[in-house]
């Protein structure tokens, strides 16, 4: 398996109320619907799914659908005020989509260039390319370490400064991996 993980902001799928770019979310469902035909194997996927809210548990809910969603926050949350603040930098990029691209095949006795191992990492790397004019981050877990800035773009400008003083701090002669 070999995959990606990028952000994109929600807006670049189009929006309901009709305030988005159009052609963004022309270009990202069209380069959406390029990497889903040119998938390299039945396995590989392309996941698409909302990340964190602003507003945590309930509130999230309420600030969509305000009406229908009180009443049944309150029967079911028992969640307090506390539980719900943002602790800043807890998680990144919220109000956005995740994308994930994942190739998945099947290994062999056969070898790597018998496997196709080339165009299944081509075809990741394909779409993450026709995705990043889209692109406001990357999931950390999934970037590809032979690219510059990749490990950078993973995280939130105030998040990211905060590890580099960490790093600097508790690893001064850059035993682990930079940042």
């Amino acid at each position: 398996m070999y995959g990606h993980g990028i952000f994109v902001p929600v807006s670049s799928l189009g929006s309901s109320d009709g305030d988005n770019d159009g052609a963004a979310a022309s270009g990202m469902v069209t380069a959406l619907a390029a990497a889903a035909a040119s998938l390299t194997s039945p396995r590989s996927i392309l996941l698409v799914c909302p990340s964190a809210p602003s507003r945590p548990g309930c509130a999230a809910t309420q600030a969509i659908a305000p009406a229908a969603a009180a009443a049944a926050c309150r029967a079911s949350d028992s969640s307090t005020a506390e539980d719900s603040k943002v602790v800043p930098g807890s998680l990144g990029f919220r109000d956005t989509l995740f994308l994930g691209m994942y190739a998945m095949w099947t290994r062999s006795q056969a070898g790597p260039d018998a496997d196709g191992d080339a165009a299944h990492v081509a075809w990741v790397r394909s779409c993450a390319a026709s995705l990043e004019p889209y692109t406001v981050g990357l999931y950390v877990n999934e970037v590809m370490h032979d690219e510059p800035g990749q490990v950078r773009s993973s995280y939130e400008e105030l998040s990211y400064m905060r590890l580099q003083a960490l790093k600097q701090k508790f690893d001064p002669s850059g035993l682990l991996r930079a940042l």
